[in-house]
């Protein structure tokens, strides 16, 4: 090689072809535009539809979540035993379990049945 030579360029290999190249950036989104007012009916069906769901997790809480409150604050109540299984495990672990299945079901159901007023929602029940 003679100094008028530029030197060859070295190519690193990693196995991987170059697949990044300059993309454009994305385009900017327009202004948001304020959601269009729903219908008489459709806003009914929101307001049913919440009120079920927040009568469904006030159940849940009353009937679950203030289990172990009453385990904390009642005397004996963390350590009674029923048939040899503490009371908490009965409780929390076994017995909580169909009231959750209940709510859920009573919940399906009344959602189903809001669904079904809604018109043009045929013969559902």
């Amino acid at each position: 090689m003679t100094a008028a030579q530029p030197r060859p360029r070295r190519e690193v290999v990693t196995g991987e072809p170059r697949t990044r190249t300059a993309r454009p950036a994305p385009p900017v989104p327009p202004a948001a535009r304020p959601p269009a007012p729903l219908d008489p009916e459709a806003a009914g069906l929101i307001r049913r539809q919440l009120s079920v769901a927040l009568r469904a997790a006030g159940a849940l809480v009353l009937l679950i979540g203030t289990l172990p409150l009453v385990m904390a604050f009642v005397p004996g109540a963390a350590t009674a035993r029923i048939g040899g299984l503490g009371l908490v495990w009965l409780l929390l672990g076994v017995a909580a379990y169909p009231v959750m299945w209940l709510i859920g079901r009573w919940y399906v159901r009344q959602v189903e049945r809001n669904e079904a007023r809604l018109p043009g929602t045929g013969d559902r029940p």
